[in-house]
Order: C-alpha cells, then structure tokens, then sequence
C-alpha cells in the first residue's frame, strides 16, 4: 500500500558517539520501508563502509569529528541519511594518573595548536599550557606544577574542543 509503514526512510543509531582514539563503535540500521540493500560510510572509521544492514564495530583511530552516512534501497526507491560530525574521537591521555608528565595522543592527526587548561574540584584554573607549534601525533607537557588531586583537563585545539579528567598523585 501507500501508507507510511512502506515509504522508504533511512535511519540509524550507535551505541555511544564519543569515543577516545582506538575505540570502537556498534552501528544498528533503523530504517523504515523495509529496504532491501544498506550503503554505509564511516569518514575516520575503519572499515570506512559497509554493504551490511547491521555493520557491526567500527574502530576510530583519528582524532576529530566524523560523519556518518547510510543510503538504503527497496529495489524502487532509496533514501540517504547523513548525520555531520555525529563521532566526536578525542585524544588519549597517559599516562593518568600522573605525577610529572602528561603525553596527549592525537593519533596521526596533525593539528596547529594546542591550549590545555587544569581546572580544580572547586572550577578554578590552576594550570595553562600551550603549544603553538604544529603538532602531529603526541604532545607531552609537565604538569609537575599542579598538586596531587582531581582535576577537569580542558583541551582545545583547531579541531575540537574537549574537556577530560586527569589524577595527580
């Protein structure tokens, strides 16, 4: 028939959409009409698509935001749905917790800035580092400055914003 149970409509969800570097993410086909063949693609992803209508777990290794894109087809019609910037990967911090030096891991993302605030249980920044340089890959700073304790890491760069927990001991 003609009513809304067969009109063809592509839709997805995943089981988180923010993950550190080297996570992996489960993707679930949600579409309606009931297509008959799935064309998936995962900029920053590996394996970067699929044919499958549930394609199972897709790594991320790229620091970033990433899209997500799923074209579906009943043999009479397709429909595409691309969801911007829908994984959000940030970087990995070790060692954590530390009592001298922090490296941050981009991946092999180059990025051409990098400005880094402690902020204390109370919110008050007690810690600023910067590097201005380009960066690719790891970026180690001491953070001997700061006390033992919990801190809220706020990191920012030309490609994200992020904010991250870091132990001092």
């Amino acid at each position: 028939g003609f009513g809304y149970g067969s009109r063809l409509i592509a839709n997805f969800d995943a089981d988180t959409t923010t993950i550190s570097i080297g996570g992996r993410i489960s993707f679930n086909d949600k579409s309606a009409g009931e297509p008959e063949s799935w064309q998936w693609a995962f900029s920053g992803g590996s394996p970067s698509g699929s044919a499958q209508k549930d394609p199972g777990y897709i790594t991320y290794t790229e620091y970033g935001n990433w899209d997500v894109r799923l074209i579906v087809n009943n043999g009479n019609s397709a429909d595409t749905l691309v969801r911007k910037e829908y994984i959000r990967v940030t970087p990995n911090l070790y060692p954590n917790p530390t009592n001298s030096h922090l490296t941050i891991d981009f991946g092999s993302r180059q990025v051409e800035y990098i400005e880094m605030e402690a902020y204390d249980a109370y919110g008050r920044m007690v810690g600023k580092y910067e590097n201005a340089g380009t960066t690719t890959g790891v970026w180690t700073v001491s953070v001997s400055d700061l006390r033992a304790g919990n801190y809220l890491l706020r990191i920012k760069t030309n490609v994200q914003e992020d904010v991250m927990p870091l132990i001092v001991y």
